[in-house]
């Protein structure tokens, strides 16, 4: 049972080290595998349970780095998602306000190029 319980512990060791490198790297779309594999390893380890404080203790530590590196890619994705989002509404047009305080749109010309002069 022991041999099981090392070869489990193992994998999960491997799996939050390989999830730490997915996520520095940013390589995002690998994370839904990994979170399928972490799941199928829970299982597992909740199957053992002849589990000890140090071993637990590890894996709680690597869990929560991870999700510390996650919570600050959600942020990252949402900061760019805003900025793409202003870029689009720059790219549409600007709005402004009149004396009265009505809003007003100026839109813009797409097509419309600068020519550059030396």
């Amino acid at each position: 049972m022991a041999n099981k319980t090392e070869a489990t512990l193992e994998r999960v060791n491997r799996l939050l080290d390989a999830e730490r490198k997915a996520l520095i790297e940013g390589r995002l779309d690998q994370l839904a595998e990994l979170a399928e594999r972490k799941s199928e390893l829970v299982l597992d380890l909740e199957q053992l349970g002849d589990l000890n404080q140090q071993d637990l203790q590890e894996m709680r530590r690597k869990a929560h780095r991870n999700e510390r590196l996650i919570q600050s890619a959600l942020e990252g994705i949402r900061s760019v998602t805003a900025r793409l989002e202003t870029l689009r509404r720059v790219r549409e047009g600007l709005e402004t306000y009149d004396r009265s305080g009505n809003k007003t749109r100026i839109t813009s010309f797409r097509d419309a190029r600068m020519e550059k002069r030396a």
